[in-house]
């Protein structure tokens, strides 16, 4: 009995500083309980019920409890700290509740029957170069075209343009690029990430929903929408290659209809360039202002807004080649580039829903865009030709090697789209719309010496488009849903344009064309479970013909004609809180196929180019697509995209004058890889620090259609260290941290003197870039 009594007097002493904490964790974003959450305090553990409740006993206040579940962020808090309700932030994956947005409809990532890359803000808002760019080396089967400041050209599943050099038609490309609904397409330049809540790649023909632009896929950017609460972020970023940006958005609400939202961003780097000439680090360098503002106004439960404007200005210089071709990334150009361009543009979207279940939506879009692409066509100068090797002395010769070339562009673009969704009966869907667009471009051109001859050009184009469209979904059973869609388009081209040299009697062309266009896709779906789903789809894309505009090709080269392509996909995808799967396999018969061109025509004048673009006879794309993310504990993600693509173009001819013809083809299309790879891989060191890094690939490509020199294969790495605690963090990251060269571009011509013999030219793409990053939320 004396023993029992002490036992329990010694047992009531030391538990006399006990207590018990009881308290439950939610989903900080859908407000739901959370079951099974792993909480771990002094070596021992629990986890919370099915209605995300736990029950601890605890000696003191200051344990520290930690609470982890995969997909949802670590968070580690004192007792005496820990609210009644802990909120946990659902981690990246969150695949279930990702939407697809570029679609007639918004339908979830699972149940769009489709090969598609979504980059949501987890990736955009820790990007901190905050540009499109950057995130281009880990999407399956994309690739862009260097030559530019900014990457414009895009090609997805290797079809797509290259460049638009006076001469090689009308703005009309194969990957559309929209921005908050403002049609970019091969102007995308002004991609900045800053804000951006989602980038969409959708791989395929598009057509049948967005037209003659989207005969590969398409680039869909959206920025964040305006919320009902007050908020702001900072960020400040500063790095290597005197790379320093800024920007912030703010959120204000002004009453419960009426929300802005602003953003701002600003950033300056030199180009990664050293003008030995002018002994000049920025020759090539960035100056980049962007600025957006996006209001809601919710004006009565049936009728909103949403108002989208845009500033967009980059005042790059442009200086990337050199003859030399050398990795230390050094220039000798004696006349100053620029590879700018101004943007102003908004949207308007209205929706209207007349009924509960049919909805009415108007979207409108304008933008104005000015652009400049000069360059020192020799990439040399006099004491430079000089020099040996060359030995080119002006004095001796004659006259003297120094060739610019500058062209001025001006494109205003305007459009609107009426959409109709009425739901029907037996678990069916019918959306129709009409749509139009009218783009106006102006080009003048100075020292564009076309065949050698001609050193000033203007010219105009006037494009405009009528569509009218519809598709109709059908639930068959609960797990099996056919979707049907087609598009007719009428696209019409009026061009007119002058050439003159030194004063002499001008050349005027004058051409019309107009083409009637028709795309569809149907596809098929099934459920195999609430989160898997396998489908196979046929699709028809199209693009538009063109015209030519060098006046001096001969008539049978001046027009070019309409490109189809028949496509077929079959794909698995599996989505679920913790993991996103997705593998698509396709192929791709490519009809009327169009192919750039270009051809130096002179001797000694590396400005004396015909570009144009011509039609092929057939031609072949087939692959695949698999990206697989998935948080394997806690702590570790890990992150593979993988593109292979297999293509072909038949051999075809074209002449390069009225009496010489080549034959080309019969080979790989140009600046089209076999493979992407990307792996990614995030750890999460303590609740507030991450390590990341990724490894990209890329294979051999060739560079044009015209010649058959190719890229070398090559990977780049990037690397980072984040540190977030509250509402700020700071990252210290690394791009290309390995420092390899690799092409983004490459031509093939003559260019140094004496000989001017053929020689492989490269755009060398960004070098190693260091810095760190902070940012600032409340």
């Amino acid at each position: 009995m004396k023993i029992t009594f002490f036992l329990t007097l010694l047992i009531t002493s030391l538990s006399a500083d006990a207590f018990t904490l009881e308290g439950k964790v939610l989903d900080k974003e859908t407000q739901q309980p959370v079951s099974n959450i792993n909480i771990l305090f002094d070596g021992n553990g629990t986890t919370t019920n099915l209605e995300g409740e736990y029950s601890l006993l605890l000696d003191k206040p200051e344990t520290e409890i930690t609470f982890s579940h995969i997909g949802y962020e670590k968070k580690t808090v004192l007792a005496g700290d820990l609210p009644p309700i802990l909120y946990l932030s659902p981690l990246p994956i969150q695949g279930i509740n990702i939407l697809v947005r570029s679609g007639l409809r918004e339908v979830s990532l699972l149940n769009s029957p489709a090969s598609i890359t979504i980059m949501g803000n987890d990736k955009t808002d820790n990007e901190p170069l905050a540009h499109f760019q950057s995130l281009t080396h880990s999407i399956p089967n994309l690739n862009w075209a260097g030559g530019t400041s900014r990457p414009r050209y895009f090609q997805l599943r290797g079809i797509g343009g290259r460049s638009l050099y006076t001469g090689e038609g009308p703005p009309n490309f194969s990957v559309g690029f929209v921005m908050d609904d403002i049609d970019l397409s091969g102007i995308g330049m002004p991609a900045n990430l800053t804000d951006i809540q989602q980038v969409e790649i959708l791989r395929g023909p598009q057509s049948a929903i967005f037209g003659s632009n989207a005969m590969a896929g398409l680039i869909n950017m959206r920025s964040k929408d305006p919320k009902d609460g007050f908020g702001a972020e900072f960020l400040g970023t500063i790095g290597t290659d005197n790379t320093r940006k800024f920007s912030y958005s703010l959120n204000t609400p002004v009453n419960g209809d009426f929300s802005n939202r602003l953003t701002l961003s600003s950033g300056n780097e030199d180009g990664f360039r050293k003008n030995q000439f002018k002994n000049s680090s920025n020759t090539n360098g960035r100056n980049e202002l962007f600025i957006r503002n996006k209001s809601r106004y919710q004006l009565s439960e049936t009728l909103n807004f949403n108002l989208t404007t845009l500033y967009s200005k980059q005042n790059n210089k442009y200086d990337a080649w050199a003859p030399d071709n050398n990795e230390e990334l050094n220039t000798f150009s004696d006349k100053k580039g620029r590879d700018s361009q101004s943007t102003t543009a908004f949207s308007l979207r209205t929706n209207l829903n007349l009924t509960e279940h049919i909805q009415l939506l108007s979207i409108t879009s304008y933008s104005q865009n000015e652009m400049e692409h000069s360059y020192d066509g020799d990439w040399g100068n006099e004491d430079y030709w000089k020099n040996a090797p060359y030995h080119f002395d002006p004095a001796v010769e004659g006259w003297a090697y120094d060739f610019f070339d500058k062209t001025e562009r001006k494109r205003n673009t305007a459009s609107e789209e009426v959409r109709l969704t009425v739901p029907l009966f037996s678990e069916s869907t019918l959306t129709g719309g009409i749509y139009l667009q009218s783009i106006n471009e102006d080009d003048d051109a100075s020292g564009y010496l076309m065949g050698g001859d001609a050193s000033e050009f203007t010219g105009s184009f006037n494009l405009n488009t009528m569509a009218v469209y519809a598709e109709y979904e059908q639930e068959i059973i609960p797990q099996l849903t056919l979707s049907v869609n087609s598009r007719f388009e009428k696209h019409s081209i009026d061009y007119s344009g002058d050439s003159h040299n030194y004063g002499a009697d001008s050349t005027t062309i004058t051409f019309k064309t107009e083409d009637n266009l028709t795309g569809f896709k149907s596809a098929v779906r099934y459920a195999l479970t609430p989160s898997i789903m396998v489908f196979s789809s046929f699709s028809r894309g199209y693009k538009a013909g063109g015209i030519n505009q060098n006046p001096y090709l001969g008539t049978t080269n001046r027009s070019y004609e309409p490109e189809f392509n028949l496509n077929y996909e079959a794909g698995y995808k599996s989505v679920t809180s913790t993991q996103q799967f997705q593998f698509t396999l396709f192929m791709m018969q490519r009809l009327n196929q169009q192919v750039q061109i270009s051809s130096q025509q002179e001797e000694g004048n590396p400005n004396s180019f015909y570009f144009y673009t011509a039609n092929a006879a057939t031609g072949q794309n087939s692959g695949a697509e698999v990206e697989w993310s998935a948080w394997l504990n806690d702590q570790f993600q890990l992150g593979i995209q993988g593109g292979y693509l297999k293509t072909q173009v038949d051999a075809y001819q074209f002449k390069t004058d009225s009496s010489t013809t080549v034959t080309l083809g019969n080979r790989e299309i140009a600046h089209a890889p076999p493979y992407t790879v990307s792996v990614n891989a995030h750890y999460l060191l303590t609740s507030k620090l991450t390590a990341g890094i990724t490894v990209n690939a890329k294979d051999a490509y060739y560079f044009s259609d015209s010649h058959n020199q190719k890229s070398d294969a090559y990977q780049l790495v990037d690397a980072h260290l984040d540190y977030n605690h509250d509402n700020w963090g700071v990252s210290l990251w690394g791009k290309n941290i390995l420092d390899s060269r690799y092409a983004v571009r490459g031509f093939y011509f003559g260019l140094e003197p004496p000989n001017y013999e053929d020689k492989l030219y490269i755009h060398w793409g960004d070098p190693a870039q260091y810095g760190v990053t902070l940012n600032y939320r409340f």
